[in-house]
């Protein structure tokens, strides 16, 4: 039973890895479902947050977050949302749902908090 649990463990992270990022429109799908493909859109938010948060300690910031704040899940969801609302009102629909929410994250991360110099 606990070999079958584990390979199961196994296929469901294959799957995963083989969609490498989420766009716009399978984004919405996943957040709007109340399933398993919800949880994951989540962990692959956190990771996408994370990794930026690590890329973002050298000496050439990518965004400067305030003091010590330290951003969790629902800051890069918040991030994520306003950014496609933002988009939907100049962008055709078409195009905002192929475009991939990584970069979304990434722009609204410099955005809400830019940097001095820049």
């Amino acid at each position: 039973m606990r070999t079958l649990l584990v390979t199961l463990c196994l296929l469901a992270v294959s799957v995963v890895q083989a969609k490498a990022e989420i766009n716009v429109k399978d984004y919405k799908t996943s957040m709007a479902s109340d399933n398993a493909s919800r949880a994951m859109t989540r962990a692959y938010i956190r990771g996408l947050g994370e990794g930026m948060a690590w890329a973002n300690i050298n000496q050439a910031r990518l965004y400067c977050p305030p003091g010590q704040l330290a951003l969790v899940l629902e800051n890069f969801i918040d991030i994520i949302d306003r950014q496609i609302e933002m988009r939907s009102t100049r962008w055709p629909q078409a195009e905002l749902d192929r475009t991939y929410i990584g970069l979304l994250l990434f722009d609204g991360l410099k955005e809400t908090f830019p940097c001095g110099g820049k």
